[in-house]
């Protein structure tokens, strides 16, 4: 687990690319036990924010298999997520904070653990 802290919003963040750390993770900052079953349903990573007993908001970004598409994915859930903690109204006239917000989850996350690029996946969204 590798902690960052995200520029000009001074919000820390956890990262990992590993299921089992991300579960002692969970279970040491007191998350819920529906925060733990969500590995079951994991595909490739997820975003999880928490709170624990103290009222402290927990942060931390897990991507499994490395896929650059997925590390998108994930870190717009981040970026979204923390612009609405700091009450960032994200419309197309002030969409610079959550794209900036992408963007550091994206690399840092990138620069954390390499990417390994397995192709498109999106074929029939909805």
């Amino acid at each position: 687990m590798k902690r960052r802290v995200t520029p000009l919003y001074h919000i820390p963040v956890y990262f990992t690319n590993d299921a089992s750390e991300l579960i002692a993770f969970w279970k040491k900052h007191g998350a819920e036990e529906k925060e733990y079953d969500q590995t079951a349903k994991l595909n490739g990573g997820m975003y999880s924010a928490f709170e624990d007993n103290e009222d402290r908001t927990w942060r931390i970004l897990c991507v499994f298999d490395g896929d650059p598409g997925i590390i998108a994915h994930e870190a717009t859930h981040a970026a979204i997520e923390v612009a609405e903690h700091l009450e960032i109204n994200i419309d197309f006239q002030n969409s610079e904070p959550v794209c900036y917000l992408v963007q550091w989850f994206f690399e840092t996350m990138l620069g954390l653990f390499p990417a390994e690029p397995k192709g498109p996946k999106l074929q029939g969204i909805a």
